[in-house]
C-alpha cells in the first residue's frame, strides 16, 4: 500500500464543518482554537454567507485541514505524497512540514483577503466543460478570445475542464465547443476569476508577502498545481505559489502522476467529496476514502488498517 493525502479547495466549505471533530478530538480542537474564535464560530454556526466570503473561507478550510493533519499524524500513518486543489495546496505543504501552523494560518488569511478584494467589481463567468478532449477546449478558448477575454482556469479531471473570463468570451467558447459536439457546459457560481490572468496584481502582492515567509524542504512529495510535479526547494515553493494564483490548476495531471508514482490509496481531506469524484474520472483504480465527518474518519482508518494487513 502506498498512501497519498489530497486536500479540498475553496467551495467545499459548509456550516458545521469540523464541529463533531472538535467535540471528539482534543488535537483537532487545538488547531481550531489557534485559528481564533471568529473563524471557529463561522465554521460551526455560519451564516453561510459569511463563511463563503473568501477572506473567511480560506482560513476556515486550512484550519479544518490542520485539525485532520494532527489526527493523521497521531495515527502514525506512512504518507508517501500529498497535493491540494488550489487553496488545498497550502494544507498539503503544511502536512509535508514545509511550513509551520502559524505561517499556514497567517499566509492563508492574507491570501483570502487579497483575493476577495481583487474580485470586487469584477464581473466574470465560469463554465465547466465536460469533455475528455483537452485540445478541443484549448483551441476553442483561443478562437473565442476574439469575442472576449477567456482562459482555462482548471484541468480538474479527465472530462472536466473549467474556463473563465468575460461573459462574451466564455459564451463564444461554449458555442464553439457545442458546434464540435460537446454536450455539457455547466455555468459555475464563483466569487472571482481565480487562476486566471485577472489575478496578476494579486500574484504580485502574494509574492511580496511570500518573500517574508519561511519554508522548509518538504518531508514528502508535494505536487504543484502549476507543474503537476513535486516542489522541492523553498525558492521553488514561493515561485510556484505565486504563479498558482494566476494560472490554471492541473489537478488531472497531478492525479495521473500520483498513479504513475505508485500511489494505490488516497485519503481526501474535505469537507465534501469533490476530489474523490475527480479520482473516479481520472484514476478509478486508486482506492479513496473522503473525510468529511468523524464517522468518515473512523471508517477510513479501519479501511487502511485492513488494507495493510
Amino acid at each position: 500500500m502506498k498512501l497519498a493525502v489530497l486536500f479540498a479547495g475553496q467551495g467545499s466549505q459548509k456550516v458545521g464543518m469540523g464541529k463533531d471533530f472538535y467535540e471528539t478530538y482534543p488535537e483537532f480542537a487545538g488547531c481550531i482554537d489557534l485559528a481564533g474564535e471568529k473563524i471557529k464560530s463561522m465554521m460551526f454556526d455560519g451564516p453561510m454567507e459569511e463563511l463563503s466570503q473568501t477572506k473567511h473561507t480560506q482560513p476556515a478550510l486550512v484550519a479544518y485541514a490542520a485539525g485532520i493533519v494532527a489526527l493523521l499524524q497521531k495515527e502514525g500513518l506512512e504518507i508517501a505524497s500529498t497535493a491540494g486543489l488550489s487553496l488545498g495546496e497550502y494544507s498539503a505543504l503544511y502536512l509535508a512540514q514545509a511550513m509551520d501552523l502559524p505561517t499556514l494560518y497567517e499566509l492563508c488569511s492574507y491570501r483570502g483577503s487579497i483575493m476577495q478584494e481583487a474580485a470586487k467589481g469584477v464581473t466574470t463567468a465560469m463554465s465547466a466543460i465536460m469533455t475528455p478532449q483537452r485540445e478541443l477546449v484549448e483551441e476553442a478558448v483561443e478562437k473565442a478570445k476574439q469575442s472576449g477575454r477567456v482562459e482555462i482556469s482548471n484541468y480538474n479531471a479527465t472530462g472536466q475542464i473549467v474556463i473563465a473570463g468575460e461573459e462574451a468570451g466564455v459564451a463564444a467558447a461554449e458555442a464553439l465547443l457545442k458546434e464540435q459536439g460537446v454536450r455539457k457546459c455547466i455555468r459555475l457560481k464563483v466569487s472571482g476569476p481565480f487562476h486566471t490572468s485577472y489575478m496578476e496584481e494579486v500574484s504580485k502582492q502574494l509574492q511580496t508577502y511570500l518573500d517574508s515567509c519561511k519554508f522548509q524542504t518538504p518531508k514528502i512529495k508535494v505536487y504543484s498545481n502549476v507543474t503537476a510535479k513535486p516542489m522541492q526547494t523553498e525558492h521553488e515553493i514561493k515561485e510556484l505559489l505565486t504563479k498558482q494564483i494566476k494560472t490554471a490548476v492541473h489537478m488531472e495531471d497531478i492525479l495521473k502522476n500520483m498513479k504513475e508514482d505508485g500511489i494505490t490509496h488516497v485519503i481526501e481531506v474535505g469537507p465534501g467529496k469533490v476530489l474523490a469524484g475527480f479520482l473516479k474520472r481520472t484514476a478509478p483504480e486508486l482506492q479513496v476514502r473522503s473525510i468529511d465527518c468523524v464517522e468518515d474518519y473512523k471508517e477510513a482508518l479501519a479501511f487502511l488498517k485492513q488494507e495493510r494487513e
